[in-house]
This record gives C-alpha cells, sequence and structure tokens, in this order.
C-alpha cells in the first residue's frame, strides 16, 4: 500500500512511479494536523506589541522563501515598501516580515516605524512555542504575500487571503508543486507590480474573492477525508486496518475496536 496526501498525488503516483490506483490510500496531511487545532495564546493588542506593529492599522505578513527555492523575497519587499511609503501615515498597513529561517539576507535592513522583522531571524514552526509564534502572525494579519513558499498552505488553513506575483521575474523561483496551489485557484495572483498593489488594496478594503477556492483547497489537498477528522488518525488507523488483515480503508472499524 501506499498512503498519499491527496487525489494530486495519487495521479503523481500512477504517472510517475507506476503504482496502481488500487494500492493507493488518500490519508490527508498529518504534518499539517497541528495548524487545525492551534489557537491564539496572545489577543492582537499583545501580539502587536511583542512583534512591535502599531495595533490601530492592520498589517500585511510578508512569508520569507527557501534561497533554495528563490532568492527574489528582496526584491518584491522593496517594491511593496516602496508602494506603501506613498500612503499617508495614519492610513498606511504595516508590513511584518517573517524570513525564511535559512535565508542569509538580514531581513532587519527594512525596518522602519511601520516594517518590522519578527522573529529576527525566522523560526522553524514545527516546535510548539515557534509554532505558536507564527500561528499569531498569521492569525492577526489582514493578508499573507510570499513569492515561493510552503506558507501559503498554512495561511489556506488559516483562511487568510494569499498573494503572489508572478511576473518574467519571479516566474523563475514558482514552479514544482507551486503549481499544485496556483491550479487550485485560491492565490491571488498579480503578472505586473502595479496588479500586485491593487490587489492588496481590494484585500485591505474587505473584497476576499479566493475565500471559497482557499475553503476548498484545504479540503482537497489537506484534508480530503473531511476538515474536521485527523489526518493523522486516519493513517494511524489505516495502518492497524492493514495490520488486522483489512483495506486502508477500513480505518473507520479501527474506531470501534
Amino acid at each position: 500500500w501506499l498512503f498519499v496526501w491527496n487525489q494530486n498525488l495519487v495521479e503523481e503516483a500512477v504517472r510517475l512511479h507506476e503504482f496502481s490506483r488500487e494500492s493507493i490510500f488518500t490519508v490527508g496531511a498529518p504534518v499539517y494536523d497541528p495548524w487545525f487545532e492551534i489557537t491564539p495564546a496572545l489577543n492582537r493588542g499583545q501580539f502587536c506589541g511583542q512583534s512591535g506593529l502599531n495595533p490601530a492599522v492592520p498589517f500585511i505578513l510578508f512569508l520569507g522563501s527557501s534561497p533554495t527555492i528563490t532568492e527574489l523575497d528582496v526584491e518584491l519587499i522593496k517594491a511593496l515598501m516602496t508602494h506603501l511609503e506613498k500612503i499617508d501615515a495614519d492610513k498606511r498597513p504595516s508590513i511584518l516580515i517573517r524570513p525564511h529561517p535559512y535565508n542569509p539576507f538580514d531581513m532587519t535592513v527594512f525596518e522602519n516605524d511601520w516594517v518590522k522583522v519578527f522573529p529576527k531571524q525566522g523560526g522553524r514552526p514545527d516546535m510548539d512555542d515557534t509554532r505558536q509564534t507564527y500561528f499569531e502572525s498569521l492569525y492577526y494579519s489582514a493578508v499573507v504575500i510570499g513569492v515561493n513558499t510552503t506558507g501559503f498552505l498554512d495561511a489556506a488553513i488559516v483562511d487568510k487571503p494569499c498573494v503572489t506575483l508572478m511576473d518574467e521575474q519571479m516566474r523563475e523561483g514558482q514552479g514544482a508543486h507551486f503549481n499544485y496551489l496556483i491550479d487550485a485557484d485560491y492565490i491571488e495572483i498579480a503578472r505586473e507590480r502595479t496588479d500586485i498593489f491593487q490587489i492588496i488594496d481590494r484585500v485591505l478594503g474587505g473584497v476576499d474573492i479566493k475565500m471559497e477556492n482557499r475553503r476548498r483547497f484545504v479540503r482537497q489537498f489537506m484534508r480530503p477525508n473531511g476538515v474536521d477528522i485527523s489526518a493523522s488518525q486516519i493513517m494511524a488507523n489505516a495502518i492497524l486496518a492493514v495490520g488486522h488483515g483489512r483495506k486502508p480503508q477500513d480505518w473507520k472499524a479501527e474506531i470501534h475496536e
């Protein structure tokens, strides 16, 4: 048996690895289970105080990409700052930059009254304390922006609008499995830099046209057996079902034994 997250990977397994469909079982994405269970530990005012943000205005969360994926984060941040600095200070949204933990560029060079880097060196969100900080960054943000990052999956679970720029320069770092996210049509895509500013302004104004696509993506990509059912539990019970001589599709029977 081959266990995979979703139907996308079923198709890859059949096409690329010559598995038979009958030997593949879709369990969902266990690694993302914590994001469905976590809740804020700080209120918005407390989080803004911790990160240095002005709590009176919304903030844009910029999620950094791995340098092995793209090195164009800096270019997009510069363009975003150039656009926002033209807005009156009392109406200007803040920017919270979360660097990728493996990116060597020191993002703190961008900090000013309305641009903050938090945590300063990023942080791997795979432990309870670091995940909590990351979650609150997502939870209290108004919109999430990036080039190519798995953070778009985290943002989708937290139900936040996502925006990326796919001009000729950025597209070089937006291949591989990022195409699944694009095909799901839940990320707002700007083809020109002027377009991304219009999208951001619209989203900050409360117009979220990709909401239903985003929620559908979460159901199909990470929890195809039910958004309220732990993928880890399904996988564990499916393994037990196979061990008891049944098919993994009989995972529900293990709950009652």
